[in-house]
């Protein structure tokens, strides 16, 4: 009887030895399965993220193309002279950029709301200008770069009107061109945002402001 109960006791154990041993494979199966599908949703969430990326950067660039009128002044002080942007800017831009030549601005407006400093004084808004024409913006552009205009002591600054995303972009190297040009560099950004940097006869184009672009071209800075 003994004899008989071991047989049987040995017999289940290699029964459930086997289970195990079965289990244990489908285990591993699964596992492998679970690996493969994580591996695809993966290479499927870099594809998806890619293709948005794509899509952002088209719809910024046609949202760009339709601002391709517009101009924005930073620094125009806000009071009763300057409460009517349209009527200002048509008297103030002839006599600042004379050279320029006759231009046609279809609207001009401030941006955003009305904020105080801690003195309760109005910090200037952005004013946007509508031109009729894209190269009338270029004109203006091209007479600022030549000539600094001051109001009350201060700069103004005229920039082209981007899209948000475009804007963003291009933000982001200011840290990067104010340390590059106190190295003595000459920087300009590109459209989209890209970053050329000049020295001599040597040009270097950065496409993001990685600081390790930055640390690589600063550590080269004597080669130049």
């Amino acid at each position: 009887l003994e004899l008989k109960q071991i047989a049987e006791l040995r017999t289940e154990m290699l029964t459930t030895r086997a289970d195990t041993s079965a289990c244990m494979e489908r285990m591993e199966t699964t596992q492998n399965r679970m690996t493969e599908l994580d591996g695809r949703l993966s290479t499927m969430a870099d594809k998806l993220t890619t293709h948005c990326a794509t899509l952002e950067d088209k719809v910024a660039d046609l949202e760009d193309r339709s601002r391709r009128d517009n101009l924005r002044i930073l620094g125009i002080p806000e009071n009763p002279e300057t409460a009517n942007p349209l009527v200002y800017l048509l008297d103030a831009i002839p006599k600042w950029f004379p050279e320029m030549g006759s231009i046609e601005i279809m609207r001009a407006h401030r941006v955003g709301p009305a904020k105080e400093d801690a003195n309760h004084k109005p910090i200037p808004r952005p004013v946007l200008l509508k031109l009729l024409r894209f190269t009338d913006r270029d004109k203006i552009l091209g007479a600022a770069r030549k000539t600094m205009v001051k109001l009350d002591g201060s700069p103004v600054r005229f920039v082209p009107d981007y899209s948000t995303r475009t804007f963003r972009r291009r933000l982001a190297f200011s840290n990067a061109i104010g340390a590059l040009q106190k190295l003595g560099f000459h920087t300009f950004l590109l459209y989209p945002a890209k970053l050329k940097v000049m020295r001599g006869g040597t040009t270097h184009i950065f496409d993001t402001p990685q600081m390790l672009d930055l640390y690589h071209l600063i550590n080269n800075y004597i080669k130049w």
